[in-house]
């Protein structure tokens, strides 16, 4: 489920459930579902000021409903997601645990919405770098799920996929495969061989295989998860991209620099670029990575223009403090020290080093994979990732 059909999911179920409500509780009802709408409409389009102010006027509202009403719980966990995403992890675990205390004192603690928070603050304990926390979490979670729903359920194929990313970050590729391979079975059999989430599984694993330098089934994971997305959305959808992208990765680190080019090339062009200014984060990193192609076959003249265009585009897409921006800045200096431009590399080097010590993004991996001094594959999310029932 997406962000914009649960919402609107979310939304129908309230009102449903205000139109049963007394008269003069109506009223009340109506401003917490107006500040829960428009808040998490501004958290979508990545207006957080906005979408914190709301929330914050949401929660206000949802505290005068009581402790054992839901909706203060859901209001909790939306708020806490907006601090997620911009790294406020300090403010954003204190309402996670808020949420998941009431939601287990209402319901139970096997309940499946107790599973839904749980993950939630595992997520957060993941990208802040405690990875045992985030397991024992994650564990529960979908032990949660398991019970509620059975061994073969999607949310399980979920929750198997976000174990899966957490030993992936911590580079224990051997115990991360298999459960990426069970959360593909799991998604072929309950959606059907050419459904999106298969190819969400496929692009996760084509992730994993490249990050062990298995450049091959990295290839025919990304290929199948590409035709997958072509059936469904059409060739020219912006989310094919990001396979494009991550495909076009492989065909340069394998050296496969004729296979490379073309397909970088159709990413960039499905995302408008040059014709326009891409808002999509995935143009920086397939700019980078054509970058990194024609420093890698010789061309300096091209891969310096496209580093450059990578790192602006990276500033305007993900901010000033990105852990990508430091990772392109980074390949940059290789191409800048072989060019014998040891100046420009040197300070290249120290403003990457003065992003990564105080990175905002903290994309999960962030620290681990910089202390091996790898550049992340983009993992595409399964919808439900962060989904609160409600």
């Amino acid at each position: 489920m997406t962000i914009r059909k649960g919402l609107a999911l979310f939304l129908a179920c309230i009102c449903a459930a205000l139109g049963s409500l007394p008269a003069q509780a109506s009223k009340r009802d109506r401003q917490w579902t107006q500040s829960m709408a428009a808040g998490q409409i501004a958290f979508e389009a990545g207006r957080y000021a906005q979408a914190e102010r709301l929330l914050k006027i949401a929660l206000a509202r949802a505290e005068r409903f009581g402790p054992h009403d839901m909706r203060l719980p859901s209001t909790l966990n939306h708020l806490a997601q907006v601090y997620h995403e911009q790294g406020q992890y300090a403010k954003a675990e204190p309402l996670y645990k808020r949420s998941l205390a009431l939601v287990e004192k209402s319901l139970g603690p096997m309940h499946p919405d107790v599973a839904a928070n749980l993950n939630n603050l595992a997520t957060l304990y993941r990208d802040e770098g405690q990875y045992e926390q985030a397991e024992v979490l994650y564990r529960k979670s979908l032990g949660i799920i398991r019970k509620a729903q059975g061994p073969d359920s999607q949310d399980v194929a979920i929750a198997l996929n976000n174990l899966a990313e957490l030993y992936a970050d911590e580079g224990k590729y051997d115990a991360a495969e298999p459960l990426y391979q069970e959360s593909l079975r799991i998604c072929k059999k309950t959606q059907g061989p050419n459904d999106m989430s298969v190819a969400i599984s496929l692009n996760n694993l084509g992730a994993l295989y490249d990050n062990e330098k298995n450049y091959d089934q990295a290839v025919e994971s990304y290929q199948r998860a590409l035709a997958i997305k072509e059936l469904n959305l059409g060739p020219s959808d912006p989310s094919i991209s990001l396979t494009l992208s991550n495909l076009g990765k492989v065909y340069v680190e394998a050296r496969q620099f004729d296979q490379a080019q073309p397909v970088l090339y159709r990413a960039l062009t499905i995302l408008h670029w040059p014709l326009e200014v891409p808002t999509n984060p995935v143009a920086g990193r397939a700019l980078d990575h054509l970058a990194t192609y024609y420093r890698d076959t010789g061309n300096t003249t091209l891969a310096d223009f496209y580093y450059k265009k990578s790192m602006e585009v990276t500033r305007k897409t993900q901010g000033p403090r990105s852990s990508y921006l430091a990772s392109t800045m980074r390949d940059y200096a290789v191409m800048l020290r072989q060019a014998n431009r040891p100046a420009e590399a040197a300070k290249l080097e120290a403003s990457a080093q003065a992003i990564e010590a105080h990175s905002q993004d903290a994309p999960p991996v962030s620290r681990a994979r910089r202390a091996r001094g790898k550049k992340v594959p983009a993992r595409a999310k399964h919808p439900a990732r962060r989904k609160v029932r409600r």
